[in-house]
């Protein structure tokens, strides 16, 4: 009985691990790029891949340093949403930025953190296209870190 169960135990172990070794990890690319509440492309977006609830990429565009980004899969209030933290070092100073995105909906939300350790604010949101922003700016294109008027200006805990 005992050898049995070892050899069950070996078998099941060995299918895993081939399992794992001849199906490996197919991570998928997603590229959007940021767009206004109507749909206008700002200069800017991501390319994100995932492993599992964990992303990583970039933060794209023609008005960006093509700056690391990465994060994670969270629920907030029933809904999935993907959690994109990265630095804007075009601007300056720089300052830490999270989009949360919702890929269901096709929404972004940026939220920014100005004065590091004062708490984040969010100053946009809109649609999010499906694709690479321009890659070249366009005349009066303004990046995503371009604030809103209709955001809400208030810090979030």
């Amino acid at each position: 009985m005992k050898s049995k169960l070892l050899k069950a135990t070996v078998l099941a172990t060995a299918a895993i691990a081939l399992g794992a070794f001849v199906s490996p990890t197919t991570a998928k690319t997603y590229t959007y790029t940021f767009g206004t509440p109507s749909g206008q492309a700002y200069c800017d977006g991501l390319t994100i891949n995932n492993n599992g609830d964990i992303w990583s990429g970039n933060h794209i565009g023609s008005c960006t340093d093509n700056d690391a980004a990465g994060g994670f899969t969270v629920k907030i209030g029933g809904s999935k949403y993907i959690d994109i933290s990265t630095t804007d070092n075009a601007h300056d100073p720089g300052f830490a930025e999270t989009f949360l995105l919702q890929p269901k909906t096709g929404a972004w939300y940026l939220y920014i953190n100005p004065n590091l350790g004062n708490g984040f604010l969010l100053v946009n949101e809109g649609l999010l296209i499906k694709g690479a922003p321009p890659s070249h700016r366009s005349p009066g294109a303004k990046p995503s870190t371009y604030k809103n008027p209709k955001a809400i200006d208030k810090p979030v805990f």
